[in-house]
């Protein structure tokens, strides 16, 4: 099995590399906490579904601010998320995680930067595959979704939290949004 420009589609597999790598694939997704109750006929569908990436350390995978086509399962490696101005590394995914699912499933443009910090192998689920997947599998779909709400939570809050309001130049508060809106005004 070889990645040409990085990406394999499973379905261009010969028919044994096809079958050898849908049983690794299916095997390592049946272990990941989202598919541990599901059956093999999801797996066998999702794996179909699915293209293998080949990310070299310090490549990006997905960038702040791009539109939201897919959803990334890491098989193999280790994925940083990291600050805007990219000095500070916020978070470390490592195999049996995902990410992507925010700008999937809220059809918002991507709340954040995320490399390889390691050579890693992704697995990668666009948009229109999944929706079709999840219409017959809701509880699989709840599940995504309730994650994704808490991530999506957590991103929305910490860009109140960093919203500074500037009154003058000598004066500047660093307040949340929810603290300006409980301020009285003067009528």
């Amino acid at each position: 099995m070889s990645l040409s420009n990085g990406e394999l589609n499973i379905k261009d597999l010969s028919s044994s590399e096809n079958n050898s790598t849908k049983d690794s694939l299916i095997k390592s997704l049946h272990e990941h906490f989202l598919f541990k109750n599901v059956d093999q006929e999801f797996l066998e569908s999702l794996v179909n579904e699915m293209h293998i990436r080949l990310f070299n350390k310090n490549d990006n995978i997905i960038m702040k601010g791009e539109v939201g086509r897919a959803l990334f399962f890491i098989l193999k490696g280790e994925v940083s998320v990291i600050s805007d101005d990219g000095e500070n590394i916020l978070n470390v995914m490592g195999e049996q995680q995902f990410f992507g699912e925010i700008g999937v499933l809220f059809s918002v443009p991507r709340t954040a930067t995320c490399f390889a910090s390691k050579k890693s192998i992704i697995l990668t689920l666009t948009k229109e595959n999944l929706k079709k997947l999840l219409e017959n599998y809701p509880s699989v779909a709840q599940e995504i979704a309730l994650i994704a709400e808490e991530r999506f939570s957590s991103f929305v809050k910490s860009q109140d939290a960093e919203i500074k309001y500037e009154f003058s130049e000598e004066l500047s508060l660093g307040i949340s949004k929810d603290q300006i809106k409980n301020v009285s005004s003067f009528l």
